[in-house]
């Protein structure tokens, strides 16, 4: 039997807790302003939210009359609950329970968009890549990817060994180090829930330059176009904390490492 991913028993409900509701409605609101505003959208485009979480911003697009916006997780959990927020809202919100590296389709997307740090999760980088190649074999001609992360710039020197964070009663108490060899983010994250409960989690999270990802993004047929370091549209500087990257979509490279797996 393999041995499980981090990401696989990592995002659940405490994560849910910590890092989803912390966002208020008017923050996704903002948020998804600068998603319309960046990608040029239309009401008639498909739209994919990639690594959706509980389809915040997939569910905010459908309130505001996108007609095909569809949101793509591995965790059923978060799902069926973004499903239950469309029906009872009754939106046409489409949701659909697959690993990133695999995007049904081909060519048949105006716009891809990925928020809050969803790329890097492979120990092993060509299954990163095969991201990026399922992305730029998605898209249509002319169409647009949206990558929202930490800036590793700013990573590499203000992360702290140990740190809390939270609000009462809910707190997280990190033990990171950050491995400058593979530059990749290692971290055991402590849990305390209201009624005192505690879980230990792991995660790894490889971090990328903005040089690396327009490498290995122009790889897939993505060209790179502006990055911000924030939706305020800030210029990205070592002192961002985000990085927000703008690619178009041009001529895919038959030979994409991740074709088979579509």
């Amino acid at each position: 039997m393999s041995k499980k991913e981090w990401w696989e028993s990592f995002f659940d409900s405490e994560w849910k807790r910590f890092s989803f509701d912390a966002h208020t409605p008017e923050h996704t609101a903002e948020q998804v302003e600068f998603v319309i505003k960046t990608l040029d959208l239309k009401r008639e485009d498909n739209i994919l939210d990639l690594c959706c979480g509980i389809g915040r911003h997939a569910l905010e697009l459908s309130r505001r009359g996108f007609v095909h916006v569809t949101g793509q997780d591995f965790t059923q959990e978060y799902l069926e609950i973004a499903s239950r927020k469309a029906k009872d809202e009754g939106l046409s919100t489409e949701f659909l329970n697959s690993d990133m590296r695999r995007i049904p389709g081909y060519a048949n997307l105006d716009a891809i968009y990925s928020w809050h740090t969803s790329f890097g999760y492979f120990e092993n980088e060509a299954e990163n890549e095969k991201v990026a190649d399922a992305i730029g074999g998605a898209l249509k001609q002319g169409g647009r990817f949206l990558l929202d992360l930490n800036n590793r710039d700013w990573v590499i020197r203000n992360i702290a060994a140990k740190s809390w964070h939270g609000e009462t009663p809910n707190y997280i108490l990190e033990d990171n180090h950050f491995d400058l060899a593979t530059s990749t983010h290692h971290g055991e994250w402590t849990f305390i829930n209201e009624y005192g409960k505690i879980s230990v989690k792991r995660m790894q999270l490889r971090q990328y330059s903005l040089h690396e990802l327009i490498e290995i993004f122009a790889r897939y047929g993505l060209r790179f176009i502006q990055a911000w370091g924030s939706i305020e549209g800030e210029p990205l500087t070592l002192d961002s904390r985000r990085m927000i990257i703008l690619f178009s979509k041009g001529e895919v490279d038959s030979s994409a490492i991740a074709r088979g797996l579509r």
